[in-house]
């Protein structure tokens, strides 16, 4: 079975010392997978997500020395139907960005196949992250970010999913494709250059196809 886009939820909103950002995410289909995409400033705590008040699970995470945090948190088999996901923070903050992306005919185990992070580059219009697929047909997911006066786009090996500007350039996106097992790349631009840029990975693999027995 192929790995498929089912929806993606949420946007940017302000947040203030330990208000919960809260949006509604729909999943459907089977073997599902959800992701949460945040990115908060440096002066809140790393979040703790929920989805229909069940923990999520921190996959990958960075910090970009002046634009925040980036963490992906993962859940598989969410529950079906409109549910809330929350995300809550300790300390202050101005604003936060949170959206979901989910997709079926993912494999219910060993999340993730793989992680990447590329951190603090300097004086660049672009950023490509790369990442180690462990498994064939695996799809990769990223989110990345540039300074607030820049607007960010998917680039090479990347489909846009979710976008804000405001603070900073953020982006949400995947391969929209299996890939080769081995290394990867995506890519996002910038319609100026960033003081620095930052970009976080993570791979999911497909469910594997069942073999039959020819007893014949």
């Amino acid at each position: 079975m192929a790995i498929v886009l089912d929806v993606t939820s949420g946007g940017g909103t302000t947040f203030s010392t330990v208000t919960p950002l809260t949006w509604v995410h729909t999943s459907t289909g089977s073997d599902r997978l959800l992701l949460v995409g945040i990115q908060n400033p440096g002066s809140a705590s790393a979040p703790a997500v929920t989805y229909n008040s069940v923990s999520m699970t921190d996959l990958v995470n960075g910090a970009d020395s002046n634009n925040g945090y980036l963490t992906i948190f993962g859940l598989l088999n969410p529950a079906t139907g409109a549910n809330t996901v929350s995300v809550s923070f300790t300390g202050a903050g101005s604003y936060a960005y949170g959206g979901g992306i989910s997709y079926t005919g993912v494999r219910q185990s060993s999340l993730p196949d793989g992680t990447a992070s590329r951190l603090n580059v300097a004086d660049g219009t672009t950023i490509t992250g790369t990442i180690t697929t462990n498994s064939a047909n695996a799809w990769d997911a990223a989110m990345s970010l540039c300074t607030s006066s820049l607007t960010i786009s998917a680039g090479a090996g990347q489909m846009s999913r979710l976008t804000w500007t405001g603070n900073t350039g953020v982006l949400g996106g995947d391969s929209n494709a299996a890939l080769v097992q081995g290394a990867n790349t995506l890519t996002s631009n910038f319609t100026g250059t960033s003081a620095t840029s930052s970009m976080i990975l993570v791979s999911f693999a497909p469910v594997e196809e069942a073999r039959g027995l020819d007893l014949t």
